[in-house]
């Protein structure tokens, strides 16, 4: 062999060896510890179900993220959706979650009543209960993995419901995720009542004063409808079409019709509820007074919590507190059943404080990557917010602001 062709060879040799720039992957993967992430419905599955199988020391969970409802669901919902599921391990044993689903779809947007086209985005959206970790070490892996896949252009927009404050990830994610105030973080009040220990017996949370108080005003109840008082429960597939009819009369009679919550004949709860009832975790209740619905709740009871998503009554019986006399009824069950918690969810409400037993501070977040379809659609968002502001202050100075309220009230 020449010299020449030695000497190439020995370039050829060391440019082959010389490591290449690494990929934003690979400068994750040598940062921290990466989790297992699927994608697959199958494979998610597999990583939920090994999350549920370990010990939460008897803390509330939220049944939205269970796998026998979230990978379901998801084909329910509006637009392109998939699983996205990341678990991470310590010694060998699962020790964080993150439970989202990734889709593709326009954010909504309005300016005066009429839609703005914006763009589509990769959104990965974590609800209530979808992440969590049981050490420092874990959360602040979490933390640098969605670091990672807003700087890497992996996604466009992550969105954060209900995190609670008083964990590391809730922490390390209010303290800022790439900067201080990332995210815009969103405080309200979580409440919860736990209705018995953790050997199963019942827990008095209220004053003997007050639950004397309470057994005054379920007389006043029973003596209005002369004892024609009735409670029916909802479980099976079979009688969701009819509880949803009754309860969405008593919410269309209500301040909540107007906000846009509570129960609804539409297809987005009878999806909801079709699903816990076939997987046995339906728990739906409705008072009845002189044969009439006066009150209805909706929840779902998944590992000793009851997590409930609507409940409202006929306003015209405020008098008689039929909401108050069904929730009663209700805990009194749990209690007997041996239920550990009730969910009363969030924000702050005044029965909540009477009933609740732990208050949580939770926080909601959105980030949005540096990629031309994040950006374009945070132009216009700001864009609208503040056209829309400036149009409410000029309305405000000049009285016409005033003037359309009366003409609504007309």
């Amino acid at each position: 062999m020449s010299t020449t062709e030695e000497i190439n060879e020995t370039r050829s040799a060391a440019r082959e060896s010389t490591p290449k720039p690494l990929e934003p992957d690979d400068r994750y993967q040598l940062a921290v510890q990466g989790p297992r992430i699927e994608r697959s419905i199958n494979g998610a599955r597999a990583l939920l179900e090994s999350w549920e199988k370990v010990d939460h020391k008897g803390a509330p969970r939220s049944s939205e993220v269970a796998a026998f409802f979230h990978l379901p669901y998801l084909s329910k919902r509006q637009g392109q959706n998939t699983p996205f599921v990341a678990l991470w391990e310590k010694n060998g044993m699962p020790d964080g979650i993150l439970i989202g689903r990734h889709s593709l779809r326009r954010p909504k947007l309005s300016f005066l009543k009429m839609r703005v086209l914006m763009p589509r985005l990769r959104v990965l959206e974590i609800g209530t209960g979808g992440l969590e970790a049981y050490s420092y070490t874990t959360a602040q892996q979490q933390a640098a993995y969605l670091r990672h896949l807003l700087v890497s252009g992996k996604v466009d927009r992550i969105s954060i419901y209900n995190l609670p404050l008083d964990t590391d990830i809730g922490q390390a994610l209010h303290d800022g995720l790439r900067y201080v105030g990332d995210g815009n973080p969103e405080s309200a009040g979580h409440w919860f009542a736990e209705l018995t220990d953790s050997a199963g017996n019942p827990i008095a949370s209220n004053s003997a004063k007050t639950r004397s108080s309470f057994r005054r005003m379920d007389r006043k109840l029973c003596q209005f409808f002369n004892h024609k008082v009735e409670i029916q429960e909802f479980h099976s597939p079979d009688q969701v079409a009819d509880f949803i009819k009754v309860a969405a009369r008593i919410g269309e009679c209500t301040y909540q019709s107007e906000i846009g919550v509570g129960v609804k004949d539409d297809a987005m709860w009878h999806n909801k509820l079709g699903l816990y009832a076939a997987s046995g975790n339906l728990r739906a209740y409705l008072l009845l007074g002189g044969g009439k619905p006066l009150a209805y709740a909706v929840g779902a009871l998944w590992e000793s919590t009851y997590t409930g998503f609507a409940t409202s009554f006929l306003p015209e019986y405020s008098t008689v507190s039929p909401g108050g006399y069904l929730l009663r009824r209700m805990i009194e069950q749990f209690q007997q059943d041996g239920v550990r918690w009730f969910d009363f969810g969030a924000p702050d409400y005044g029965y909540k404080k009477v009933y609740g037993t732990m208050r949580r501070e939770i926080i909601s977040m959105h980030y949005s990557a540096k990629t031309p379809a994040a950006l374009t659609a945070t132009i216009l968002d700001a864009t609208v917010k503040k056209s829309e502001h400036a149009i409410r202050h000029i309305l405000e100075a000049s009285g016409l602001m005033a003037r359309l309220r009366r003409m609504r009230q007309r």
